[in-house]
């Protein structure tokens, strides 16, 4: 099972907008399961989604996690360098 970044998510996401016009109503509607279909793994329950769409009038900006001390933990490095696998990963190679 590969390991999805967060970017190669946010492509997946804008690519299905652009070519499905039901998708958008489905992200909106039920984001989790919508995005658990799209990555075809499922997600823990710890990790939640928002979906915010944007007006020309209401931009919305993601912001990096702030980090306390301006020192990264040793989990959030892990998570950094090797991406965060949402299922059982045991068997990625890469």
């Amino acid at each position: 099972m590969a390991v999805i970044t967060r970017a190669e998510l946010d492509s997946l996401i804008r690519d299905r907008l652009a070519a499905d016009p039901d998708f958008r109503k489905n992200l909106m509607e039920n984001p989790r399961a919508t995005v658990q279909g799209l990555i075809n793994v499922p997600l823990p329950d710890s990790v939640t989604i928002e979906v915010h769409q944007e007006t020309l009038a209401h931009l919305h900006l993601v912001i990096p996690v702030a980090v306390s001390g301006g020192e990264l933990t040793e989990d959030t490095l892990e998570q950094i360098a090797g991406g965060i696998c949402w299922s059982n990963c045991s068997n990625y190679i890469p």
